[in-house]
């Protein structure tokens, strides 16, 4: 396999990155999924029966009657304007757990502003260490490439882009779960029932957020591989391809498979990233061969 590259199931050496930011979206989705039903639980209710509307005030029923006895329904005492009261508080919630702001910017250390810095960390050592191996005294170190404006350009631009998603992800969680509360209590389910409710869509949230993160991780892991390996060309004077990885595993997308040990130019690999959502959820990557004066790789065995 090429320089740097030790696992086929994880061919860019960012599963622990991914795995690491996973765990802490799966407690943001926890605390968001235990903060709403607390916060739905505050909501006045009363059992009635379904067709007359009259209060039932036998106490000794559980919330979960409303499974085994559809002459009862619930009502909820609430107006457009608790309502309104409740759906802040959400969004409040999900910036909290998801974001780590009550403001408008999440801090400086949020946890997945440090996932895309090192999955591009990720990606120079493993370019760096790759170019090595194929160029006599190559030039350039971990440390002399993450300190150029360029990198921490990059980084910085990828880090807003994630902030964007995530952004989006938090507004359409609280429109989800603002819907999942009123039409629950509109239809008088009951409050076992709309506490599962929130706990399924919290889950979507949290499912997307695992992509989110996987999808930006590893492309700024490839972003830094396709950097270093345009500056190598641009100030050394050599020509490079880059060599296609697919993660080999089940869930490797034919098309993204059928790439495998293909050498492709700098431009070709992005412009297929840009299409056909090639890069969402990839676990691809790629790494620089260098070519001779007829455009083939120098070393025939790297590529077999």
């Amino acid at each position: 396999m090429p320089f740097g590259i030790n696992n086929p199931l994880n061919p860019n050496n960012t599963g622990r990155i991914v795995r690491r930011t996973n765990k802490r979206v799966k407690k943001a989705s926890k605390d968001t999924a235990r903060e709403v039903r607390e916060l739905f639980n505050q909501i006045p209710r009363q059992r009635v029966d379904a067709e007359t509307g009259i209060p039932i005030t036998n106490s000794v029923l559980p919330d979960n009657h409303y499974f085994f006895n559809k002459g009862v329904r619930y009502e909820y005492l609430l107006d457009a304007r608790v309502l309104e009261s409740i759906s802040d508080r959400i969004d409040a919630i999900l910036r909290e757990n998801y974001l780590e702001t009550t403001g408008t910017r999440p801090p400086a250390d949020w946890f997945m502003y440090a996932a895309v810095d090192d999955g591009s960390l990720t990606g120079v050592t493993q370019a760096v260490s790759n170019l090595s191996n194929q160029v006599e005294n190559y030039p350039n170190t971990v440390e002399s490439v993450t300190s150029t404006p360029a990198y921490i350009d990059r980084v910085a631009f990828i880090q807003a882009r994630v902030f964007e998603d995530m952004r989006g992800l938090t507004e359409s969680m609280r429109a989800d779960l603002t819907g999942t509360l009123s039409r629950g209590m509109d239809a008088g389910q009951s409050p076992l029932t709309i506490a599962r409710d929130i706990s399924k869509r919290t889950g979507v949230g949290e499912s997307r957020a695992r992509r989110i993160a996987r999808t930006e991780i590893n492309n700024a892991h490839r972003r830094s591989v396709w950097a270093e390996d345009q500056d190598a060309n641009e100030r050394l004077g050599i020509s490079t391809g880059m060599l296609h990885y697919s993660a080999l595993s089940p869930t490797t997308r034919k098309t993204h498979a059928a790439r495998h040990g293909n050498v492709y130019t700098r431009q070709e690999v992005a412009d297929w990233y840009a299409v056909d959502a090639n890069a969402i959820n990839c676990k691809c990557g790629q790494s620089s061969v260098l070519l001779n004066e007829n455009g083939q790789p120098t070393n025939q065995k790297l590529i077999d």
